[in-house]
């Protein structure tokens, strides 16, 4: 599950591209839209495909803001399947399929090196907290939302460099940031916590912000990232506290006076005080009826049209019969590569759209399809 992130020459167009907020083009989706849309089931099939581009189709599509982290091999070719699960879901198993992990953080999915990725959201809890507790004027500069926006061939250094300057503050320790250059990203309005902290920790670097909100310091991150709470325990203490250790068990938990104090990143706190989720009931490994399956959304880019039906169908339950032999002697390739973008579609409206303009035609009698060449028509 998803724990609840790009170039020198034109750095002076990178300090303006940060500077205007007017600067983003896509409408991302935010607060309980993103909530939602993370909760959504889709379905993904990519093979070959370059991770950066893989993600950038994807984040347009679900017009969610995705950060990859420049630790993570952007050229990288995936081949995944990912069917019936949540956006958020698929996007963490996406980042386990590169060895890195996935969070969200504000209005932003970040996946980077799973160290990273884990400490990420309880790192921008601790530096907001700090920023809410300062003199009024000095948290409204912290905390003020603007869209974070970079050009292609952008230095990080410069960047953090141009954000602390335009809020107003003086930012130490550039000098841990080394040259870089990283490609154009446009992301949502975020607080200048979560911009600062959205590239810091692609160096493993997090700040800290003196009393008087007017300067900050960068600083390496530590392992000893945490949130510590103490919850009434009643009576009950050391039960409550068993229960929780069994919810965070990467936790520190102990029992004083009462209370159940616990020590963790912000995950574990919401574990433990989220309400029970209701059981589901197991759903059947296959429709009993294919004509009500309706798909939500598929996104199929630059799949070799072989594999792609092959996906699909041990996807859908599906027995594919493929008349190879008549399919290459009508001069059609199953290499060729094929697209599609559809959503609330039939099984049968999805396949007849997998095949459009490849000179296949599809028939499906219950749960088997024939394929085969148009000139020859499918078999009886």
């Amino acid at each position: 599950m998803i724990n609840s992130c790009f170039v020198v020459g034109a750095l002076l167009l990178a300090a303006e591209a940060v500077h205007d907020t007017t600067a983003a083009q896509s409408v991302w989706l935010t607060g309980p839209a993103l909530a939602k849309r993370l909760d959504t089931a889709i379905d993904v099939v990519w093979w070959g495909k370059p991770l950066r581009a893989a993600l950038a189709s994807l984040s347009q599509t679900e017009k969610v803001a995705i950060l990859l982290d420049r630790r993570i091999d952007p050229d990288a070719r995936v081949d995944l399947a990912i069917s019936g699960k949540s956006l958020a879901e698929a996007l963490a198993e996406i980042a386990q399929h590169r060895n890195a992990g996935a969070c969200v953080m504000g209005p932003v999915v970040y996946i980077g090196p799973s160290a990273a990725a884990k400490r990420l959201r309880t790192l921008v809890y601790l530096r907001t907290a700090e920023a809410r507790a300062l003199p009024s004027e000095a948290a409204k500069a912290w905390t003020r939302q603007k869209p974070l926006v970079w050009p292609d061939l952008a230095e990080p250094r410069q960047l953090l460099s141009q954000l602390a300057r335009d809020a107003g503050i003086q930012l130490q320790g550039l000098e841990l940031v080394p040259h870089d250059l990283w490609a154009g990203a446009d992301l949502p309005p975020m607080s200048l916590v979560e911009r600062l902290s959205a590239i810091a920790i692609q160096f493993d670097l997090t700040f800290t912000i003196a009393d008087d909100g007017n300067t900050a310091t960068l600083a390496p991150l530590t392992e000893d990232v945490a949130i510590v709470r103490s919850y009434d325990g009643g009576r009950q203490a050391e039960a409550l506290a068993k229960r929780y250790a069994t919810l965070a068990p990467q936790a520190q938990i102990s029992v004083s006076g009462g209370k159940v104090v616990v020590r963790g990143l912000l995950e574990d706190h919401e574990r433990i005080t989220a309400p029970p989720r209701p059981s589901k009931q197991p759903e059947p490994d296959q429709p009993q009826d294919i004509e009500l399956v309706r798909i939500e959304r598929l996104t199929i880019k630059n799949i070799p049209l072989g594999k792609a039906l092959e996906s699909i169908a041990a996807r859908f339950g599906l027995k594919l019969n493929i008349d190879r032999a008549g399919i290459a002697a009508a001069g059609i390739s199953l290499e060729q590569p094929v697209s599609v973008s559809v959503s609330g579609v039939t099984v049968d409206e999805l396949l007849a759209e997998m095949v459009k303009s490849t000179g296949l035609v599809v028939q499906r009698t219950g749960h088997t399809v024939e394929i085969t060449a148009a000139s020859r028509g499918p078999k009886l």
